[in-house]
């Protein structure tokens, strides 16, 4: 997925706080999954 990014400060820091934002989702996930595991095997 190519985005058009303009070289600017605010865009680099705009687009961290994207990864930030999508890793810690990512990581609310896979606790989620793991807690759902836990449930169906008990």
């Amino acid at each position: 997925m190519a985005l058009d990014i303009k070289p600017t400060r605010s865009e680099l820091i705009n687009l961290k706080r994207r990864i930030k934002q999508t890793s810690s989702g990512y990581n609310l996930l896979k606790m989620k999954r793991d807690g759902l595991f836990f449930e169906f095997r008990t």
